[in-house]
């Protein structure tokens, strides 16, 4: 194999690298920034996400605004949706549903 196209490669996996760094930070950032909280099954802000008693089943958590913009009908429902599955990321409901990614 020739050395510039060694060099190439290498130098293609170190952008890739970067650029991941860089993607993960930017989520660690939006995680921080936001005020995530905990939704009970009757709808309800149950206070800071990441504050419930060991043993219970996992509830769901939102970011403040997000949870404030449902009502609590459509809280309860996300949450009672999250807490049937036994799965630790379960997607919203349709109400509640987040932002579809643009196909390109």
């Amino acid at each position: 194999m020739k050395e510039s196209t060694l060099r190439n490669i290498i130098r293609e996996s170190i952008k890739e690298l970067v650029e991941k760094k860089r993607k993960e930070e930017n989520l660690r950032k939006w995680f921080k920034d936001e005020d995530w909280v905990r939704i009970d099954t009757q709808g309800n802000i149950a206070g800071k996400c990441g504050t419930m008693k060991k043993g219970k089943k996992t509830q769901r958590c939102l970011p403040r605004k997000k949870a404030q913009s449902l009502s609590k009908k459509q809280r309860a429902a996300t949450s009672r949706k999250k807490t049937r599955s036994k799965k630790q990321y379960v997607s919203n409901t349709k109400a509640a549903g987040g932002r579809k990614k643009k196909k390109k």
